[in-house]
């Protein structure tokens, strides 16, 4: 499945059951003006950061918001990384791209190590929920922040 919004296309995020370790994906790739965008907003990012990792909880049976860890570029609204718990199952911007990011340049977000339909969908859900709520607070126009 692949889905483009014009500041992000998600590649391979798939929920079918069996793919064995490495299958699920999501692949996301952030749009060069959305990355120069977050990257202007200087914040706390603490409220995003709960919101992310209580949706990660909520998506996971039994709950492991302990294992679950969201990173953004210094102090502002850029996510570099997203853990899910497991097997250091997260979905993160390599580090060789990092002074792509820095550039305001298109960075992907690569899945690491996630292994099951339940891990994919509760990395993309904290994704899209970070999204939709930091590119709120960047100049550009709606109706991106749907």
């Amino acid at each position: 499945m692949q889905i483009e919004s014009g500041l992000y296309s998600i590649d391979y995020f798939n929920t079918e059951r069996g793919l064995g370790m490495g299958g699920y994906g999501p692949s996301i790739v952030l749009a060069g003006v959305a990355v120069k965008a977050l990257l202007e907003v200087k914040m706390d990012t603490i409220h995003i950061r709960n919101a992310m990792l209580e949706r990660i909880d909520k998506s996971l049976k039994g709950g492991r918001r302990d294992m679950g860890q969201a990173i953004f570029h210094e102090d502002t609204l850029m996510l570099k990384s997203l853990s899910v718990g497991g097997n250091c199952a997260c979905l993160g911007i390599d580090g060789n791209a990092l002074s792509d990011m820095r550039e305001g340049q298109s960075v992907r977000y690569h899945p690491h190590n996630i292994d099951s339909a339940e891990q994919s969908a509760a990395a993309l859900s904290a994704w899209l929920l970070w999204f939709n709520g930091a590119i709120a607070f960047t100049s550009i126009e709606q109706p991106y922040a749907v």
